[in-house]
Formats: structure tokens, C-alpha cells, sequence
């Protein structure tokens, strides 16, 4: 199951369409797209799923037994998949479309991709290509990282290291 999630503030249609087009090409595979604002979707969809907002509790249910996570650049989804080590397909909203209101998450995406801990989507011909690599278990071509919750040790030593310097 890939478990698509695209975040809680304005519509993304352009992320929906692209799913519903990438479930039709990929007919073997289920796809669970949640929507908080669902009741003002306007994408007609017809491979995938669809459901609204979900409580804390479901969603964990839907994203811990999902395969791939494909989502906005939300922090939130980016974090969990790298704490629980999921595959993870980022999709970042563009201000141009008037998809959010600043390109925030493609400066999110643009940092992460440099740092080699997400897939970055921006089209349905990368969503292909990436859940192609995936499927097929090809490591050079899709990124599965996973991250530690806490800060490392020499992290917090070299941080009291500073603060003590600055007292």
C-alpha cells in the first residue's frame, strides 16, 4: 500500500491528479491519499482512495503499514518517515501554482536532497521513475535513510561546549 498524505492547509490537486494518473500506471499497487480538505477536492479521481482527515491514531495505522509514503513537504511526515526509516517520496508544493504561500518546501527539499535523506518528486514523470527505482529495489537510484529521534552525543557535547563558552 502507498499511503499519500498532502498536508492540512490549501488544496493540492496537482499532487492528487498525479496519484490517481500514477495508481492507473501502477494497477498492482493500492493507494490511500488523505485529504483534510476533502469536501473541497475537486479532483475527479478514479484509481485511488480518498479519505479525509484522519485522527492521530488512524493515520499512524495508514502510515505504518504503507510500503511508501509519497507527501507535501510537510516536516511532520518528513520526520516520522525518516525516525521509522520509510521509503519516502517528497512532492513539495510550489507557490507559483498557488499551492501554499511561500516556496518554503522547496527550499525544505532543495537542503534535504543535498543532504541525500529524501526522494524529491516535482512532476508525475518523477513520481514514475521513483516508485520504478523503488519497486524494483534499485539503492543508486532511491533514497531509504533512516534517523536517529534525538540528537547524537558528540551533537549535545559540542552544543554545551558552546553554551558554556558563551556564559
Amino acid at each position: 500500500m502507498i499511503f499519500v498524505t498532502t498536508g492540512t492547509q490549501l488544496p493540492f490537486d496537482r499532487l492528487i491528479e498525479a496519484i490517481d494518473k500514477l495508481a492507473e500506471a501502477f494497477s498492482d499497487e493500492s493507494f490511500i491519499v488523505q485529504i483534510s480538505n476533502y469536501d473541497t477536492v475537486q479532483v475527479k479521481s478514479q484509481n485511488i482512495k480518498l479519505v479525509g482527515f484522519l485522527e492521530p491514531e488512524e493515520f499512524n495505522q495508514y502510515f505504518d503499514s504503507a510500503d511508501l509514503i509519497i507527501g507535501h513537504a510537510g516536516m511532520g511526515t518528513i520526520l516520522k518517515a525518516l525516525e521509522d526509516g520509510k521509503a519516502l517520496v517528497v512532492f513539495p508544493r510550489k507557490a507559483s501554482l498557488v499551492e501554499h504561500r511561500n516556496d518554503h518546501q522547496m527550499a525544505t527539499v532543495g537542503w534535504l536532497k543535498r543532504l541525500k535523506l529524501v526522494n524529491v518528486a516535482e512532476s508525475y514523470e518523477d513520481l514514475v521513475k521513483l516508485l520504478h527505482a523503488f519497486k524494483e529495489g534499485l539503492e543508486d537510484q532511491f533514497i531509504s535513510e533512516k534517523i536517529e529521534s534525538v540528537a547524537s552525543e558528540s551533537l549535545i557535547s559540542e552544543l554545551k561546549s558552546v553554551l558554556n563558552e558563551s556564559i
